[in-house]
């Protein structure tokens, strides 16, 4: 495979780029489905507050007492080691070999930081599927031979919240063009009152399972002479739908969403497993070798900040 080293705009710090195209690439994050929290090495605390306290009374001069009760629930980001990595058959590599050469001769040592850049954005794209599809479908028991083994995705943590917190909807069986509608209603009616006028709780789902949604939509049209189904006018133009290919199918989350700190969806990532030898290694896979090898060392998790305020739908 031949490698062309294009302009970036690298600012000098490798970390932050492979943030950028590895963290910040991937479906889940480009769409607002999550917040990123970055350079969790250990742990990461995600607190939600919750209350039932009125805090309108009667006036009085005396103190007017406090009788509402605060519920503080704690959940958290744990990442999991893993490990990026590949091999590349530098055929245009020895070109510019003298441009980019390592800064000494054993294997292993710091390559220059715009060939790393180079095999980062050649990478950038089957890790960030992969990553999107940890986020939603990762299972720590899967085995050690299943790409989605390294941490429970939010699937899993949302099936088996310990709390009881998590509005899971009636099932009502795979989705099809037939019930699609039925069952997004389902989701929609489910959502807690105090996010009917909140832009950011949204609707994420499968994008085979929307697209079911708009062949619903194409034909609601057909027969009503472009008149929307008040239910499709609600959930296109009320309640933003994000659809992701990574989302297992007939599964559905209504969840307050973004890129900011709010949102209760979230990943946490590090990379710089290995501070002997940085976040990222690129060089000769042996002294002798005519390939070179790459390596990325990350650590991730997923988690939510409060399972109450989550609806969820699964076929079963």
């Amino acid at each position: 495979m031949a490698i062309t080293v294009n302009a970036t705009n690298y600012n000098g710090s490798l970390n932050d780029y492979l943030y950028e195209v590895i963290g910040l690439g991937n479906d889940v994050l480009e769409k607002g489905g999550a917040h990123l929290i970055a350079n969790v090495n250990y742990k990461e605390q995600l607190d939600f507050l919750e209350t039932n306290e009125d805090p309108f009374e009667t006036y009085t001069d005396a103190d007017p007492g406090f009788t509402g009760v605060t519920t503080k629930y704690k959940r958290e980001l744990l990442p999991e080691k893993m490990t990026i990595s590949g091999t590349i058959t530098p055929s245009a590599w020895l070109a510019v070999w003298e441009k980019y050469r390592s800064q000494g001769t054993l294997t292993e040592l710091k390559q220059n930081p715009a060939f790393m850049m180079a095999v980062v954005d050649l990478i950038k794209n089957a890790a960030n599927r992969q990553l999107a599809k940890l986020f939603w479908q990762g299972d720590k028991a899967a085995g050690v031979a299943s790409p989605l083994r390294f941490f429970d995705g939010m699937i899993k943590k949302l099936t088996a919240d310990s709390n009881s917190n998590v509005i899971f909807v009636t099932p009502a069986g795979v989705i099809t063009q037939a019930n699609v509608v039925d069952i997004l209603q389902s989701v929609y009616a489910a959502m807690p009152d105090k996010f009917i006028d909140d832009p950011d709780w949204k609707i994420l789902m499968n994008s085979g399972d929307f697209k079911l949604l708009q062949f619903y939509n194409n034909a609601v049209k057909e027969t009503s002479v472009g008149v929307l189904d008040e239910v499709v006018k609600r959930l296109f133009l009320e309640k933003r739908i994000l659809h992701f290919t990574s989302l297992p199918a007939s599964r559905v989350i209504g969840a307050k969403v973004s890129n900011a700190e709010d949102s209760n969806l979230v990943l946490g990532m590090y990379f710089d497993v290995d501070s002997e030898f940085g976040a990222m290694r690129v060089d000769y896979t042996t002294n002798f070798s005519k390939v070179v090898g790459y390596r990325v060392d990350v650590m991730a998790d997923c988690n939510y900040r409060y399972g109450g305020d989550i609806v969820f739908y699964k076929p079963i």
